[in-house]
């Protein structure tokens, strides 16, 4: 959602046009993958509503950036 505000801030889309909902729908699927971490790692509920979160803001990008990151190092 970050990435679209900005997106209509700088003039290259509009704020209520077609690419809103796949923003929309992309933050809550990245809510359930951050959820679904957050489970697997044994984490309270607290943690892993920030984990859910996280991974809404970072977004599919920036997860995939990461474990790019981590797999290279090991």
């Amino acid at each position: 959602m970050i990435f679209h505000g900005r997106e209509a801030q700088a003039g290259r889309r509009h704020f209520w046009g077609k690419e809103l909902p796949f923003e929309m729908l992309v933050a809550v699927g990245m809510a359930f993958v951050g959820k679904a971490v957050a489970t697997y790692s044994g984490l309270g509920p607290e943690p892993a509503t920030a984990a859910a979160g996280i991974a809404a803001y970072l977004g599919p990008r920036a997860i995939d950036a990461l474990y790019d990151r981590a797999t290279k190092r090991a």
